[in-house]
C-alpha cells in the first residue's frame, strides 16, 4: 500500500484502520486510488467467490467504512470523506478562490437552479455536479434532480433509466 493512501485512510478511519485485515484493507486501498471499488474489480484481485465478496462489501457499509452508491450490479462503494479528484474535467475545483459552486453557502432555489444549469450546460455525470456545486450526490440524485427534470430544466442522456451507470445530465436550453 502507498503511503499517501495508508495517511489518508488513518485520516479518515484513525490507526485503527491498519488493522482490519487484508482483504479490507484491499478494498480500502482500491476505494482510495480509484475514487470508488465495485464488486466486479474486486472480483480480479482478491480470490474469494462474489458472493462473498458482496458480504464483505455490505459488512464494510455497516462498519461505516464505505458507502454504497446505487443498486444492484452497478452499485459504487466509496470511501465515507472521499471526494474525487475532479480538478481535470471541472473547472476552478483547485483553485483556493471561493466561488458559487465550492463555497456552500445557503442559496435559494432559483439561484441553485440557476448554478446547476450553468454547471450542467455540457453532459455531465451526478458526481461531477454534486462536486461541482459542493452538494453529496445522494441529495441532487433524491431532492434536486428529479424536480429539475419535471420542470424540463436537465434531461437525461439515457431517458427513462435513471439509475443508468453512464447516466449523465445536460440544461435543455431555453429554460
Amino acid at each position: 500500500m502507498d503511503d499517501s493512501v495508508r495517511d489518508k485512510l488513518v485520516k479518515i478511519f484513525g490507526k485503527q484502520i491498519l488493522s482490519v485485515g487484508h482483504e479490507r484493507l484491499m478494498v480500502l486501498n482500491i476505494a482510495c486510488t480509484d475514487g470508488f471499488v465495485t464488486n466486479e474489480r474486486l472480483r480480479s484481485v482478491l480470490n474469494i467467490h462474489k458472493a462473498e465478496i458482496a458480504d464483505l462489501l455490505k459488512d464494510m457499509c455497516c462498519s461505516d467504512l464505505l458507502i454504497a452508491e446505487g443498486r444492484g450490479r452497478g452499485t459504487k462503494y466509496r470511501l465515507p470523506d472521499f471526494v474525487p479528484n475532479m480538478a481535470t474535467s471541472v473547472p476552478n475545483m483547485a483553485t483556493s478562490v471561493p466561488n458559487m459552486a465550492t463555497s456552500k453557502k445557503k442559496m435559494n432555489s432559483e439561484e441553485f437552479k440557476e448554478l446547476i444549469k450553468s454547471k450542467a450546460a455540457e453532459w455531465i455525470s451526478l458526481e461531477e455536479l454534486a462536486v461541482s456545486v459542493n452538494r453529496s450526490h445522494k441529495y441532487l440524485r433524491t431532492n434536486i434532480i428529479p424536480r429539475l427534470m419535471e420542470e424540463g430544466v436537465l434531461e437525461m442522456l439515457f431517458p427513462g433509466i435513471p439509475n443508468h451507470p453512464r447516466q449523465k445530465y445536460k440544461s435543455i436550453d431555453g429554460k
